[in-house]
């Protein structure tokens, strides 16, 4: 409710233990938020970035679309 459906991305991850996991990044005009059902806390991406390895984004104009992250997002 109130967030244009381009600013909220589901993103695939790999967990330290190889296991793949979605999280959703919430893309703000104060940065990207990623929220994550394992852990209460909100964090950033800079901060998220190291307890997962990256492997696609949704793509914002198109949600039918994924984006393979390289080695940041």
């Amino acid at each position: 409710m109130g967030w244009p459906s381009g600013t909220l991305l589901l993103s695939e991850v790999v967990l330290r233990s190889g296991e793949h996991h979605l999280i959703l990044v919430a893309r703000t005009n104060v940065g990207d938020f990623v929220m994550d059902n394992l852990t209460q806390a909100v964090r950033t991406v800079a901060v998220a970035k190291s307890d997962y390895k990256w492997v696609r984004i949704e793509s914002s104009d198109n949600p039918e679309f994924w984006n393979k992250i390289r080695e940041r997002i």
